[in-house]
């Protein structure tokens, strides 16, 4: 499976929602190390007692997230060709700096200012759009880590499950309901895209 590049750090490598938390209608989410789960046994109405999801492949199979990776990979695009045809500019524009020696030093030294306030404008553009990439993508992360949360949640009432765990941070038994396909329906049900935008570039 293809990883996207913005999404690192996605749900907590472990995570933890205690029946107690749930009765109180207070998620916790906690982490631990990874451990070995034994078999324990059904004290609810459900066949399994804990559940599991893996909840990166849930985050990385998200339609919303697959969506806004498309349109930060467009926006990229657009930025990347703005920026190389500055640079084409910026250089050409410091080659006719010899001109100006012909004018005199005080000329020069105009027109040398002028071109180092055009190279420190551009990098500030660069350093402006990265941010609101950086920004647009922890947005789209957020809003979809939060969904994932709460389905997780609802499947654990659902499913009458006393604890859910992280898949990938887990030796599990076979005692236990995998929660993640429903998960994944779930989340592109739910959440289909995110409103989220890069803005485009300018003129």
């Amino acid at each position: 499976m293809k990883k996207i590049f913005i999404l690192s750090a996605l749900i907590p490598n472990l995570m933890l929602i205690s029946a107690h938390a749930a009765a109180a209608n207070e998620p916790v989410v906690q982490q631990t190390s990874t451990a070995t789960v034994a078999s324990a046994p059904v004290h609810t109405a459900s066949k399994f007692s804990m559940g599991v999801c893996d909840a990166n492949e849930v985050f990385y199979r998200a339609k919303a997230i697959q969506e806004f990776e498309q349109h930060r990979e467009n926006r990229l695009k657009e930025y990347q060709k703005s920026f190389v045809q500055q640079e084409t500019n910026l250089r050409k524009e410091h080659e006719k700096l010899e001109d100006k020696m012909k004018l005199g030093k005080e000329a020069y030294i105009e027109a040398e200012k002028g071109f180092q306030g055009k190279v420190d404008e551009a990098r500030k553009r660069f350093e402006e759009m990265r941010k609101k990439i950086d920004l647009a993508s922890a947005d789209a992360e957020k809003k979809v880590k939060e969904e994932i949360l709460k389905i997780v949640m609802d499947l654990k009432k659902k499913h009458s499950l006393g604890t859910v765990f992280d898949k990938g941070a887990l030796l599990i038994s076979d005692e236990v309901h995998d929660l993640t396909e429903e998960a994944v329906k779930l989340v592109n049900e739910r959440l289909p895209s995110v409103k989220v935008s890069i803005p485009p570039v300018k003129g």
